[in-house]
């Protein structure tokens, strides 16, 4: 960033930065960037597309699915096509999971059936990301409407496709499905080796964004108690640390905080 007088160069940098910061989980700074970057797009007269991929990202992580869809419907001046597909099929995302938190497990399933499908979610960059969520996503909703087995089947689908890339975050991600998924199978040792191995990953990598996830799995499926209250400790404990990284009265900041999936961690049981 500080070798280049390009505006553009500058800000494909910045955006960069920004994927970089969200993986840390220091959620507030990717938010700054992101607002400074479309300021500083704006003033040098170029497209602010890549802010915009940034922020939904952000605000999915915040399970901010409104400001997600939102950001969705955006329109750019140049090549409105090609810039469209990806803030678009972070809004699939994002609406099929607002759908799975609401229970309503057909239309969550559509909507990442839609992101998993090549020929209504065509390529761009990083597809490949949002294709493992819309697993991710598709596997919970398969799960919670009661058809385990096929539950079964998508959970390895993802975690080979997760294991095929080098992200610890997706890869963590893919296991604690399978464990989730293999506990509603009954299957229990199975669930608790998943486990193992997500949090295995946590050991080698600093993904605190994956890790309260994997961490309050642990918690809800862990058959000893003493030994799940630690591990949501440490769920709570990284979850409240990324928030931090907001200022105070960031509504993102309480928009992640009463999340459904979030909200037990604060609770009297699991």
């Amino acid at each position: 960033m500080a070798e280049t007088v390009s505006p553009a160069a500058y800000l494909l940098a910045l955006g960069a930065k920004a994927v970089s910061l969200l993986h840390l989980g220091q959620f507030g700074d990717v938010l700054r960037i992101v607002r400074t970057g479309r300021e500083t797009a704006e003033k040098n007269e170029l497209e602010p597309w890549i802010f915009v991929f940034r922020e939904a990202w952000l605000r999915s992580l915040c399970f901010d699915f409104e400001g997600v869809r939102q950001l969705g419907t955006m329109n750019t001046r140049s090549d409105p096509d090609r810039h469209a597909v990806q803030p678009g099929t972070i809004a699939l995302v994002a609406a099929g999971h607002a759908e799975l938190y609401q229970e309503n497990y057909a239309a969550a399933s559509r909507c990442f059936a839609k992101v998993l499908d090549s020929s209504a979610t065509p390529k761009f960059f990083l597809h490949w990301h949002w294709r493992i969520q819309a697993h991710l996503g598709l596997t919970a909703a398969l799960a919670g409407s009661g058809d385990v087995a096929q539950a079964r089947l998508e959970a390895a689908r993802c975690l080979e496709s997760a294991q095929s890339t080098a992200d610890p975050n997706l890869q963590a991600l893919a296991l604690e499905m399978s464990a989730r998924v293999a506990f509603a199978d009954h299957d229990l040792s199975g669930s608790q080796q998943s486990i193992q191995n997500a949090l295995a990953i946590l050991e080698k990598f600093d993904v605190p964004v994956a890790a309260w996830r994997v961490h309050a799995a642990a918690w809800e499926l862990c058959p000893n108690r003493t030994e799940g209250e630690c591990h949501r400790a440490v769920a709570r404990d990284t979850i409240l640390r990324i928030a931090s990284s907001f200022d105070p009265e960031e509504p993102l900041r309480a928009s992640l905080l009463s999340a459904a999936p979030v909200r037990p961690l604060f609770g009297s049981g699991r």
